[in-house]
């Protein structure tokens, strides 16, 4: 998430006891979004999808490569970071789950993302294509 340049989110220890796999709340002046990649819809508490992040502390695009400005900031602002994770409901802690990969267009997952409960070992690398990148 280099395009935020800066942080994002906070773990304060200091008014309470850390969450494990928390990257903690949003910080003041930074919005987020979950969205389901297929559906492009924001998601409940607890569910995963893309995280997408907003504010003052984030790049405005990449430096002479509009291209990839548009695959990344939409036109309300909002980042796409590529990064899957999901939203708690007791504090609004933010969990970074997964790396969202994208091959030729497409989203691709590992098989760790589908929860498959497959154990192939630690030479095999599986993954899936997913949606379409919009």
């Amino acid at each position: 998430m280099t395009e935020t340049c800066g942080m994002i989110s906070l773990e304060n220890t200091r008014l309470g006891f850390h969450h494990s796999g928390s990257t903690g709340v949003l910080v003041p002046g930074v919005d987020s979004r979950i969205i389901d990649i297929n559906s492009i819809k924001p998601q409940p508490p607890f569910h995963k999808g893309e995280i997408w992040v907003r504010g003052q502390n984030m790049m405005q695009g990449y430096l002479k490569n509009m291209k990839a400005t548009t695959e990344t900031v939409d036109e309300q602002g909002w980042i796409h970071t590529g990064d899957l994770g999901y939203f708690d409901d007791d504090e609004g802690r933010l969990y970074v789950v997964e790396e969202l990969l994208k091959c030729k267009g497409y989203h691709v997952f590992l098989i760790s993302t589908l929860n498959l409960g497959v154990n192939l070992g630690p030479a095999v690398i599986v993954a899936f294509m997913g949606s379409k990148v919009k």
